[in-house]
């Protein structure tokens, strides 16, 4: 029996790259040739979008473009036949597109407004030892902080009910614990390397343990999942609070003249970060995000223990 063209096929075939303009399931329906597929991860890698169930940790309903069709996002759109006589619409591929259009531009500036007081630096005789370092801690700080609260929000939306909760949550915990966080920093001036070692342990233990108690908890009274998203973040927010002082710290018993520069590129990475975390959630999922975030900070150790090595000045 041959399998007659459906008018969908034969609107959409001649919109298609050449890989996919001859491709069999057109002639059918999407759920006809998924189900007639053996291989269905096979299918999910070849189908022109991304049809993959939706998880928790990767809820993006309506994202279902893919990176390597990313160069044909002014190309995808239905015929107006096609949109007249069915109810489907191709989507165009351009979520990704403006996602890196906003990374891109947020990270260009904050380069230049990062590098450009190298410039100064030498113009005005200013000491900028170990600049890279410095410049690098503050900005792994900022991008760091993003790429856990950003996807922490966003695992709490569900479990919470709505975003608004989620975030006003979410966010009030990371920063309170973080200004206590901040206020205890002084105790660790000699121990730099604890808050580190717990941040990285707590960025990576959260996903892993927090999903299966959420799931578990999921029906609990709104008042007692609150205080477990609290309870969750506040040693993390704790320790996420210390690294930001220990740095302004060592600056100012070293190159004390770096700390405004040490502000600013901590400002721009908290630009960076945001636009980063999205993309790369929507790309790789939410834990991904998180476990990347505790590598940057593990980087930023690296950085403080280098900026310590820097002789005291003697202002």
């Amino acid at each position: 029996m041959v399998a007659r063209e459906s008018h969908a096929g034969r609107c959409l075939r001649p919109h298609l790259p050449e890989s996919l303009r001859w491709s069999p399931t057109l002639s059918r329906t999407v759920g006809v040739a998924f189900f007639a597929s053996e291989d269905k991860r096979e299918f999910y890698r070849k189908y022109f979008y991304d049809i993959e169930p939706t998880a928790d940790d990767r809820p993006f309903y309506f994202l279902t473009s893919k990176w390597r069709n990313l160069y044909i996002s002014p190309l995808v759109v239905a015929p107006d036949e096609f949109i007249k006589d069915t109810n489907f619409v191709v989507v165009p591929h351009a979520a990704q597109f403006f996602l890196l259009c906003a990374l891109a531009e947020a990270a260009v500036l904050s380069i230049l407004f990062i590098l450009a007081p190298v410039y100064f630096f030498r113009k005005y005789g200013l000491p900028y030892r170990h600049k890279g370092a410095f410049g690098l801690y503050f900005v792994l700080l900022g991008v760091g902080f993003m790429l856990v609260e950003i996807p922490l929000i966003q695992k709490f939306t569900l479990y919470l009910g709505h975003p608004v909760y989620a975030f006003a949550t979410g966010l009030a915990a990371l920063l309170a614990a973080s200004a206590v966080g901040s206020l205890a920093s002084v105790r660790f001036r000699d121990k730099r390397w604890v808050p580190f070692a717990a941040i990285v342990g707590l960025a990576i233990a959260i996903p892993l343990t927090t999903d299966p108690l959420l799931a578990a908890t999921l029906g609990w009274p709104l008042v007692i999942r609150v205080a477990i998203v609290i309870a969750a973040l506040a040693p993390l927010g704790f320790f996420l609070g210390m690294p930001f002082p220990l740095g302004i710290d060592v600056a100012t018993g070293t190159q004390k003249e770096l700390i405004p520069w040490a502000w600013a590129a901590n400002g721009c990475a908290s630009v960076v970060g945001p636009a980063a975390a999205v993309l790369m959630a929507a790309t790789t999922g939410h834990n991904f995000v998180i476990f990347t975030a505790a590598a940057l900070y593990a980087l930023a150790l690296v950085a403080i223990l280098r900026m310590s090595g820097v002789p005291r000045s003697d202002a």
